[in-house]
């Protein structure tokens, strides 16, 4: 699907992934610095950001709360690409997420969950290839 969305040759982005299945060094540099600095961090300190902008401008319970809701939303929204499936558990995730840093203001347990969050999903989907499943 994400080579779909790629300029160029969607036979390139298959190539890749086989590449990490068959080179265990390429895979661990993908699982290493370029998913945990990339994906989660990145979106992880964006919902940090976004979240704690929210709550200097309304600093109300119920304020705090619609930050939550609707921070969830825009991360669900932004994941419309992998489809409505995707729109839904991005949201739920980002909900979760979310609550977990109103009730406790750290953001590593975030960035290292949603880390292995993704790195589960694509070694799953690598192993699935793997096996000639997909």
């Amino acid at each position: 699907m994400i080579g779909r969305l790629l300029p160029g040759n969607p036979q390139s982005m298959d190539n890749m992934l086989i590449g990490l299945v068959q080179d265990p060094w390429k895979l661990a540099l993908f699982l290493g610095p370029s998913l945990a600095l990339g994906a989660a961090g990145f979106e992880e300190l964006t919902r940090v950001f976004l979240l704690t902008r929210w709550w200097k401008i309304a600093s109300g319970t119920a304020w705090r709360w619609l930050g939550v809701f609707v921070s969830a939303a825009m991360f669900g929204l932004a994941h419309l690409y992998q489809g409505p499936t995707g729109v839904v558990t991005t949201t739920i995730s980002g909900l979760i997420l979310a609550i977990v840093y109103l009730c406790f203001g750290r953001v590593w347990p975030l960035i290292i969950s949603h880390y292995l969050h993704d790195a589960l999903q694509i070694g799953l989907f690598l192993y699935l290839i793997q096996k000639g499943l997909i």
